[in-house]
């Protein structure tokens, strides 16, 4: 520390010496006045080297805040199959009884690109959960056709790593046309693209509703 607060006085010293012979003395009194205001009666080292660096100290590079999380698919559907949809009911007797039937899309490359989840709960109400996989304009919903007179648009409520989704409960009215409906597709906008329309088999969805009617009314 010693050494470093010899070596600044004389690098002062050396520029005062110049500085008497370049500029003119009116002006280096206004200087030396003018930093004598500014250095506060008692100095420590720290100080003194904070003054002379953080001045000139180049502002950091702001930090890009990089996400960690992994990205995360649609999350397979377990069960037993009723035609081309998986069947499911909670067994657990510490919850109440719930039934599944899902029915999902899966690329040539194995991935999950669509997924649609319909649930009954223990009052005997239907409702659903629809999934697609993310890179796809979310402003313009998710159309579902499915034996109504006009599809229907859903926005979509969340996207999280992976996929985005959106739900809604099921009115009984629906639930009959699902019960009689032998055509069903989903229609999604990619950020670049044409919209991409997935077929939904309807094979084992009449079944599957009436079972999970059943279970309910048993439980």
């Amino acid at each position: 520390m010693r050494f470093l607060l010899l070596t600044i006085l004389i690098a002062g010293l050396f520029f005062a010496l110049v500085a008497a012979f370049i500029v003119p003395t009116e002006d280096l009194r206004a200087a030396a006045a003018k930093i004598s205001a500014q250095i506060p009666d008692e100095w420590t080292p720290s100080q003194l080297v904070e003054r002379f660096t953080s001045d000139e100290a180049v502002p950091p590079e702001p930090v890009v805040a990089k996400s960690s999380a992994p990205v995360h698919g649609i999350s397979a559907a377990n069960g037993s199959p009723i035609g081309d949809w998986t069947y499911s009911c909670t067994s657990d007797a510490a919850v109440e009884k719930s039934c599944t039937l899902t029915q999902q899309i899966v690329s040539p490359d194995g991935d999950i690109v669509f997924s649609w989840i319909i649930r009954v709960d223990p009052k005997g109400q239907f409702s659903a959960l629809w999934q697609t996989k993310t890179g796809i304009m979310v402003n313009r919903g998710l159309i579902l056709d499915a034996g109504t007179k006009q599809p229907i648009t859903l926005p979509y409520a969340s996207c999280v790593s992976g996929y985005c989704q959106t739900g809604a409960n099921l009115a009984d009215d629906f639930i009959e046309t699902l019960l009689t409906t032998n055509r069903a597709t989903a229609t999604v906008q990619p950020i670049d693209g044409q919209p991409i329309t997935h077929t939904i088999s309807t094979q084992g969805l009449a079944d599957g509703l009436r079972a999970m009617r059943t279970s309910i009314l048993k439980s």
